[in-house]
């Protein structure tokens, strides 16, 4: 039970850590180039951005 802990602590700091990176690209871009449509699943990148700014 112990490892199973250590393990999901371990995934949720990875998780932060890209989060924080995600931020950090994002906000080097401009709201146009945020939104601007890549092609392929990227508008899920964009969702899933909002998400940050909202919660």
């Amino acid at each position: 039970m112990i490892e199973m802990l250590e393990h999901l602590r371990l995934m949720a700091r990875y998780n932060a850590w890209q989060n924080g990176s995600l931020v950090a690209a994002a906000n080097t871009l401009s709201d146009a180039e945020r939104w601007q449509d890549w092609g392929g699943f990227f508008w899920l990148y964009c969702g899933h951005f909002q998400s940050f700014a909202v919660g």
